[in-house]
Parts: C-alpha cells; structure tokens; sequence
C-alpha cells in the first residue's frame, strides 16, 4: 500500500508543478481509518480499511483545475483489497 501512496502523491506532484510555479494552488491531504465489524449468526467478520487521499486545485491559465486522488487498504479476516480513485473537474 505505501507504493500506492507514494506513487499518487509523485502523481499529483508532477501534474501540478507546472501550474504552481504560475499561480497559487490550495488543497488539503486527509488520513482515514474505518473499523467494521460483522455478526450475524455464526459468522463473524472484521474489516480494517486505511485511505490517504487529497485534493490540489489551481487556476491554469484562467481555467480552474483540480485534482483528486484517494488510495487505500481494506482487510478483511485475511481477505485483502487495495483501492484508488483519480478524477476532478475542470
């Protein structure tokens, strides 16, 4: 997973190093750790999810960008599933 986080984080770095030297960019960086629990009858299921995720928005060239990007881990009981998400608007 943290081959993930790095990988996203250069991503977004490269995409908008251009823009940032030009104008002003703003955004934040959010961590989240999500434990569930699943009971029902005999089966019993515990899932632990970690996600990094952030969002960079700048003006280029008069038009408003921002990128969004989100990676993550979820385990369940053994089970194990690695998640992304890249997008914005323009």
């Amino acid at each position: 997973m943290r081959n993930w986080i790095i990988g996203a984080a250069a991503a977004i770095a490269v995409v908008a190093a251009p823009s940032v030297a030009a104008a002003q960019a703003t955004g934040f960086v959010d961590l989240s750790y999500v434990n569930s629990n699943l009971e029902q009858g005999a089966t019993d299921i515990d899932i632990d999810t970690v996600a990094v995720g952030g969002s960079v928005a700048f003006d280029m060239q008069g038009v408003g960008l921002q990128l969004d990007a989100r990676v993550g881990n979820a385990d369940a009981d053994g089970g194990d599933i690695d998640f992304w998400n890249l997008g914005g608007p323009i």
